[in-house]
């Protein structure tokens, strides 16, 4: 019998941490920005379609924020609290918005008639 092992790769949160890590300050504050702009871009712009859009930049604002945070945290240990529940916010907000934009972009590949 021969016995199978597997192996599972980093978790999102250690990919997220390391790309956090690598990223310049300015690369992060450019794609936080960018995400939310282009989100509200979406809301406004596509009202029937704003998952499609909005979900995908919120995740990546939501990213880009969390490691801001990290950062800054890093960096200043008065502002540790707040920072901290920043990043906490970013991660539930960036999360949830992933699993809007899954499942929806999965109803919509499925064909079933609704409008979230």
């Amino acid at each position: 019998m021969m016995t199978q092992v597997l192996r599972s790769g980093p978790a999102v949160y250690t990919v997220v941490a390391e790309w956090a890590e690598h990223a310049t300050t300015q690369r992060l504050a450019t794609w936080a920005l960018a995400g939310a702009l282009g989100a509200s871009m979406a809301l406004g712009l596509a009202p029937g379609w704003w998952w499609l859009g909005a979900m995908p930049l919120i995740c990546i604002a939501c990213a880009a924020a969390w490691g801001l945070a990290q950062r800054t945290r890093a960096a200043s240990p008065r502002a540790r609290i707040a920072l901290s529940f920043a990043q906490r916010a970013a991660g539930v907000v960036g999360t949830l918005a992933f699993i809007v934009g899954f499942y929806g972009f999965l109803l919509w590949i499925l064909g079933r008639p609704w409008m979230l």
